[in-house]
C-alpha cells in the first residue's frame, strides 16, 4: 500500500508540473511573435530588444528588416544610422519602412556601399528618409526588382561609378516597378551611369518629385528610362550630362511628361530631354534656359508628342528649342526667345502648325529651320460691348485660341500653356492688369469711369498687342454745384445778376420755359430774362425787386440738360433782398 501511494504522488507530480509547462507555453507564444512593427533607435535601441516598442526598440535597420513579419512597418526614429547594419540591407519581403521625419531620419552610407535591395516580388514602401553618401559601384545606391514606391524622401550627395562598357546604372536603379512620390534627388553623381533614376524595364512613375544639380559624366544628367516612365507636376533645375544625351531625361521606352518644368538643365544632346527612338509625349510644360548642342530643350529621334507647353530662352547650335530627327508633332506650344532657332528639323517629318511664336506674325526661316508652317496661333481681343455708360463695365477677352485664317480652336481639343502673362491697358477707366491665361483665355474687366469717350483697350502678349474700342457714353446728369446767391442768403442785391453753375456744360431743355422767380410773400411771378453760358445759368428780373422780400427761383426737372441729352434735376433756391 505504501508503495501504490508513492506511486500515485508521482503521477499526480508529473501531471502538475505537465499543467505549468503548458499554461507556460502559452504565455510564451502569446507575446513571442514578431510584432507588425518594430521601432528603431540609434541612439539608445539595442538589437538583442524585440522592437515591439521605442523602449524596446532595434539599434540597427538590418535587424529590424530582417525580423519584421511579412507586411509589416518598420519605424525609425530621428538620427543618423551608419556601418554595416544600417547599409547594404535585402528586403526580401513585403513591408513599409517609415522614418520620423525626412531630414531627420537619415541614412547614411559614408561613400562605402549601397544602402538597400529590393528583391524580385516584394511590395515596399519607404518614406520620410534621407539617403546620403551612398556608393554604387556598379549599379544602384537602391536596387529594385520588385514594386517599390518611395515617398517624401531625399537622396543627395550619393555616387554611382559604373563600369565603361555599361552606361545602366543609377543612384536609384529600378528593373521593376517603381513610384517616387514628392522626393528630392540633389547634388548626385554618376561617372558611367545617371544621376538620379535608371529604369529598365519596368513601369516608373514620378510625381511632384525635384531633381536638382545632379550629374553624369558618361550618362544621364537625372532618369535614364528602357521601360515605361511618367512624370507628372514635377522639376528638373541644373541636372547635367557632360558626355551623353539627356540632360534631365533621356528615353528609349515609352515617355509621359505632364506639368513639369525644366531650368537651366545641359547635355551634348537634348539639354533636358533626349528622345531617343522612344515614343514621348510632353504636354503642359516649360522649358527655359536649357542648353545643348543639339536640341536645346529637347532632341528626338524617335517618335514624340509635344502639345501645350512652353519653350524660352533656350539655345543650342542647332535647334534651340527643339531638333528633330524623328517623327514630331507639336501643336498649341509657345516658343519665345529661343537661339539659334525654335526647332531644326532634318527633313524628317515635323508638323509644327497651330503654335504660337510670340506674334501674329508667320514664324521665319530662321526661326523654324527646314520646316515651314501654314497656320499659327494669333492674339485676338473683343469686348463684351461695343458701349457702356460711366461707372460701367465691360468685359475683354483676349485669347490664343484663333489661328492666322481666323478658325477658333475649342480648348478642349488642345491649348497652349495655362499662366501666360497678358497685359491690359486702357485710355479711359480701369483694367484689371496682368492676368493670366487658362486654357489659351483671359478675361479682364474695363470700368469706365467718369469720362466719357473712347476707350482704347489693348492687350499685349509677348511681342504681339491687340487692340479694341468701347465708346463710353456720358450718362451722368449735370447738377448744381454753386449758386450766386446761395441759398438763404439775404441782403441780395435787388439788380443783381443771379448766376447757378451746373457741374458741365448745359443748355435749355423742354422745361426752360418754366423757369420762373416768385415773391413768396405775395406768391406772385415776377417778368425774368434768362440764358446760358458755358456751364452756367443766369437769371435777372425785369423790373426791380421789393426791398426786404423773400424770393424763390424754381428750375424744374428737365428744365436744362447736357451736350449728351442727360436732363438735369430739378432745383430751388431762396434767397431775400436787401433793404435799399
Amino acid at each position: 500500500m505504501k508503495i501504490i501511494y508513492k506511486y500515485t504522488d508521482k503521477l499526480l507530480i508529473l501531471f502538475f508540473l505537465s499543467f505549468i509547462i503548458l499554461i507556460t507555453l502559452s504565455a510564451v507564444d502569446a507575446v513571442s511573435p514578431s510584432s507588425p512593427i518594430i521601432y528603431v533607435n540609434c541612439s539608445h535601441g539595442n538589437d538583442s530588444w524585440d522592437g515591439f516598442s521605442w523602449s524596446t526598440a532595434k539599434l540597427s535597420i538590418k535587424n529590424a528588416t530582417g525580423t519584421i513579419t511579412n507586411g509589416g512597418t518598420v519605424k525609425i526614429a530621428n538620427g543618423v544610422y551608419t556601418g554595416v547594419n544600417n547599409t547594404n540591407i535585402t528586403i526580401d519581403k513585403n513591408m513599409t519602412i517609415t522614418g520620423q521625419s525626412q531630414r531627420g531620419t537619415v541614412i547614411d552610407a559614408q561613400h562605402l556601399s549601397r544602402i538597400f535591395n529590393i528583391t524580385t516580388g516584394n511590395n515596399v514602401i519607404i518614406q520620410n528618409l534621407t539617403f546620403t553618401n551612398g556608393n554604387a559601384t556598379i549599379v544602384g545606391v537602391i536596387v529594385n526588382n520588385g514594386n517599390l514606391t518611395i515617398n517624401n524622401c531625399l537622396l543627395v550627395n550619393n555616387t554611382e561609378i559604373g563600369i565603361y562598357s555599361d552606361y545602366h546604372a543609377g543612384i536609384i536603379y529600378s528593373n521593376g516597378n517603381l513610384t517616387v512620390n514628392k522626393c528630392i534627388f540633389a547634388n548626385n553623381v554618376a561617372t558611367y551611369g545617371n544621376g538620379a533614376i535608371y529604369n529598365e524595364d519596368g513601369t516608373l512613375i514620378v510625381n511632384s518629385s525635384i531633381f536638382t544639380n545632379n550629374t553624369a559624366y558618361y550618362g544621364v544628367g537625372a532618369i535614364s528610362n528602357l521601360g515605361r516612365l511618367t512624370v507628372i507636376g514635377s522639376t528638373f533645375t541644373n541636372n547635367t550630362s557632360s558626355e551623353f544625351s539627356g540632360g534631365a531625361i533621356s528615353n528609349l521606352g515609352r515617355l509621359t511628361v505632364i506639368g513639369s518644368t525644366f531650368t537651366n538643365n545641359y547635355a551634348p544632346c537634348g539639354g533636358a530631354i533626349d528622345n531617343y527612338q522612344g515614343f514621348g509625349a510632353v504636354n503642359s510644360s516649360i522649358f527655359t534656359n536649357n542648353r545643348a548642342f543639339w536640341g536645346g530643350a529637347i532632341y528626338n529621334s524617335g517618335n514624340l508628342n509635344v502639345s501645350g507647353s512652353s519653350f524660352t530662352d533656350n539655345s543650342a547650335v542647332y535647334g534651340g528649342a527643339i531638333y528633330n530627327n524623328g517623327k514630331s508633332t507639336m501643336h498649341f506650344n509657345r516658343f519665345i526667345k529661343n537661339f539659334s532657332s525654335d526647332i531644326y528639323n532634318t527633313f524628317i517629318s515635323c508638323d509644327a502648325n497651330y503654335n504660337w511664336w510670340g506674334s501674329n506674325v508667320m514664324p521665319s526661316t530662321e526661326r523654324l529651320v527646314n520646316a515651314t508652317v501654314s497656320k499659327w496661333l494669333v492674339l485676338t481681343i473683343k469686348s463684351s460691348s461695343t458701349s457702356i455708360g460711366n461707372y460701367k463695365t465691360s468685359i475683354i477677352t483676349a485669347d490664343l485660341c484663333h489661328d492666322n485664317t481666323g478658325v477658333y480652336h475649342n480648348p478642349a481639343n488642345g491649348h497652349v500653356l495655362n499662366g501666360i502673362k497678358v497685359i491690359f491697358k486702357t485710355t479711359l477707366g480701369t483694367v484689371n492688369s496682368p492676368l493670366y491665361t487658362v486654357n489659351g483665355i483671359v478675361r479682364s474687366t474695363l470700368k469706365s469711369g467718369s469720362v466719357a469717350g473712347v476707350s482704347k483697350v489693348s492687350a499685349a502678349v509677348d511681342n504681339q498687342t491687340a487692340n479694341a474700342s468701347v465708346k463710353v457714353i456720358d450718362t451722368i446728369s449735370p447738377k448744381v454745384i454753386s449758386t450766386n446767391p446761395k441759398n438763404g442768403s439775404t441782403g441780395v442785391s435787388r439788380t443783381s445778376t443771379i448766376a447757378i453753375k451746373f457741374s458741365k456744360k448745359v443748355k435749355a431743355s423742354i422745361y426752360w420755359s418754366k423757369i420762373y422767380i416768385k415773391n413768396l410773400k405775395t406768391g406772385k411771378r415776377v417778368s425774368i430774362k434768362k440764358w446760358i453760358s458755358g456751364n452756367t445759368l443766369y437769371i435777372k428780373m425785369i423790373y426791380l425787386r421789393y426791398t426786404r422780400s423773400w424770393y424763390q427761383i424754381y428750375i424744374p426737372k428737365s428744365a436744362v440738360k447736357d451736350y449728351a441729352g442727360n436732363k438735369a434735376s430739378g432745383y430751388i433756391l431762396n434767397f431775400k433782398t436787401r433793404s435799399y
